[in-house]
C-alpha cells in the first residue's frame, strides 16, 4: 500500500516537472528552462531507476552497523544524557539554595 502511494507521488512529481518545462518559453526563459530540464532528468532518472535507489538504501543500512548494536549504543548514549542532565540540574538547584539560603539569612540578620 505505502509502496503504491510513494510511486504515485513520483509519477505526480515527474507529470508536475514536465509541464513546468513546458511552461518555460524557450525565448524568454531560457535559463530557467535549462534548469527545469536538468530538474527533469534528475526526477525521470529516480522514477525509472528504483533498483539504484534501494541498492544505495541497502549500502547505507550496512554501514550502520547490525541492529543490535545500534540500540546498544543509543541506550547509553540516552542514558548519559538522562544522568548529565538530572546532574546538572540537581547542581543547579544546589547552588541556588545556598545562594537563597545566604541571601535570606543575611536579610534576616540585617532586621534584627
Amino acid at each position: 500500500m505505502a509502496q503504491k502511494r510513494v510511486g504515485e507521488k513520483k509519477a505526480l512529481g515527474l507529470q508536475a516537472q514536465q509541464d513546468k518545462v513546458g511552461e518555460s518559453d524557450p525565448q524568454e526563459y531560457r535559463k530557467r528552462l535549462e534548469q527545469r530540464q536538468q530538474a527533469l532528468v534528475d526526477v525521470e532518472h529516480e522514477f525509472t531507476d528504483p533498483q539504484h535507489h534501494h541498492a544505495k538504501l541497502t549500502d547505507q543500512d550496512s554501514t550502520l552497523g547490525p541492529p543490535g548494536e545500534r540500540v546498544d549504543r543509543d541506550f547509553r548514549k540516552q542514558t548519559l544524557m538522562t544522568i548529565r542532565m538530572l546532574f546538572l540540574e540537581n547542581a543547579s538547584r544546589a547552588f541556588m539554595a545556598v545562594l537563597l539560603g545566604h541571601r535570606i539569612r543575611k536579610w534576616v540578620w540585617s532586621r534584627a
